[in-house]
């Protein structure tokens, strides 16, 4: 008997940025600076808290900021490319959802015509982002993203107070599907 091969796992690492102001006049400063225009919502999650809420004071549009994707070491999305972090999550928790019903999921960013998707191919993920192609293991990389997304609701709920409980148990409720599609796997 032959033991099923399955792609090496695949290491997401994300995180999640605040920007300290409301918009970004030069892309080129928060590229070549990013520390002068990011808060981290991990490890400085007061400071990216006082950030959102200034961005609400002064704009009434608050969670502009930058998420970072790292697939294997390599960063996915541009500093560049910052979005509304709260709507891109959504939209990422939609893409997710719909790629483990169908094998295809799709998400735009808050203000771009730039989008993402997710799609099946074999025993591998293929994320697009901005018109670049990436290859991962499928549970692992879902695992990263969902990682990702339970550490900013979490945060926006605890210091931001503006996420329902739902948003909490989607997550949960997709990481199971996702840790029953495993122990599936691994039972093979």
């Amino acid at each position: 008997m032959t033991t099923p091969s399955w792609p090496t796992p695949t290491q997401l690492n994300v995180e999640t940025f605040v920007l300290r102001e409301t918009t970004i006049v030069d892309p080129c400063e928060l590229t070549a600076h990013p520390a002068n225009h990011l808060v981290p919502i991990a490890t400085d999650p007061h400071e990216a808290a006082r950030c959102w809420h200034h961005q609400q004071r002064a704009s009434k549009f608050a969670g502009e900021g930058w998420i970072s994707l790292e697939l294997n070491g390599q960063q996915l999305m541009p500093r560049e490319a910052w979005t509304h972090i709260a709507l891109f999550w959504q939209s990422m928790l939609d893409a997710v959802e719909s790629y483990l019903d169908t094998g295809a999921g799709r998400g735009d960013f808050s203000e771009e015509t730039a989008g993402f998707s997710l799609s099946r191919s074999g025993q591998l993920l293929i994320f697009e982002l901005r018109g670049q192609r990436y290859l991962a293991e499928p549970l692992s990389f879902l695992h990263g993203v969902l990682r990702g997304a339970d550490q900013f609701y979490r945060w926006a709920h605890e210091y931001v107070g503006t996420v329902p409980a739902a948003h909490l148990e989607r997550i949960a409720h997709l990481q199971a599907r996702i840790a029953a599609l495993t122990a599936a796997r691994n039972a093979r």
